[in-house]
């Protein structure tokens, strides 16, 4: 595939993950992609169902804006640096901004693994409010 199209693919991903339907996560990964949030290795989702089913549920609670900093690729790797803003729709949680940078495999244009690479420490509004919310305390 030629650069420019897994590049593409990857920039629609990483600017509109949060309002993407699942048919969309289809047509961007692989049937068997596997997408790593790094900071929670051992909570990876294979598939673009399981993918989208991890990370659309945050839509419920809050307004993600998603801002590319950066992208480079070529035939095989793209990788892109971001930055993902969080505001909580009822304002429970003060705003925060969360900078990313995600590696993306990609093959016949499409991405077959998603790597997002982030400090803990920068989200923890968020998974503190995640945690509350399940009744689970603070992380």
């Amino acid at each position: 595939m030629k650069t420019s199209t897994n590049i593409e693919a990857v920039r629609k991903l990483c600017e509109h993950w949060a309002s993407l339907a699942e048919k969309e996560f289809t047509e961007l990964l692989s049937e068997n992609c596997i997408y790593y949030d790094m900071p929670f290795p051992n909570a990876k989702a294979v598939g673009p169902q399981a993918a989208h089913a991890k990370l659309s549920p945050m839509q419920k609670d809050w307004d993600i804006g998603l801002e590319v900093v950066s992208i480079v690729g070529d035939e095989r790797t793209v990788i892109a640096e971001r930055v993902e803003h969080f505001r909580h729709k009822t304002n429970a949680v003060e705003p925060f901004d969360l900078p990313v940078v995600g590696v993306f495999e990609m093959a016949d244009g499409k991405i077959k693994a998603w790597r997002d690479y982030w400090d803990r420490s920068a989200a923890e509004p968020l998974l503190r409010f995640m945690a509350t919310s399940r009744g689970q305390g603070t992380t």
